[in-house]
């Protein structure tokens, strides 16, 4: 359970840096907060992190999309982004399917 913790803390981290380089304070913060709801022993609070970690990723593929754009745009290269992009926006999603294991259902019930 520890493990799910800290990876799913690490995906909100990652979603705090993005929000930070695009300068959108709120959002940073309230991604280094998200975690802190897993203390909460309730299965809503684990849902609802969950559900964050869902939209999150939705953000990092919009994100991506965004990118992509601008380098075509600017006529640069876009394919590594894209790769990097969508490991990340796979690995938040990833994150979110771990909350939805019997091992958490059995702690937040």
């Amino acid at each position: 359970m520890v493990i799910r913790v800290v990876l799913v803390s690490l995906s909100f981290l990652m979603l705090a840096a993005h929000f930070s380089r695009a300068n959108n304070t709120y959002l940073m913060i309230l991604s280094l907060l998200i975690p802190f709801l897993l203390f909460i022993k309730k299965r809503s609070a684990l849902l609802l992190v969950q559900a964050l970690c869902y939209i999150g990723s939705i953000a990092w593929l919009y994100s991506m999309y965004e990118y992509i754009q601008q380098r075509i745009a600017m006529d640069v290269a876009w394919d590594k982004l894209a790769i990097i992009i969508s490991v990340i926006a796979l690995f938040t999603a990833f994150t979110g399917f771990l909350l939805n294991s019997a091992i958490m259902k059995e702690r937040y019930k």
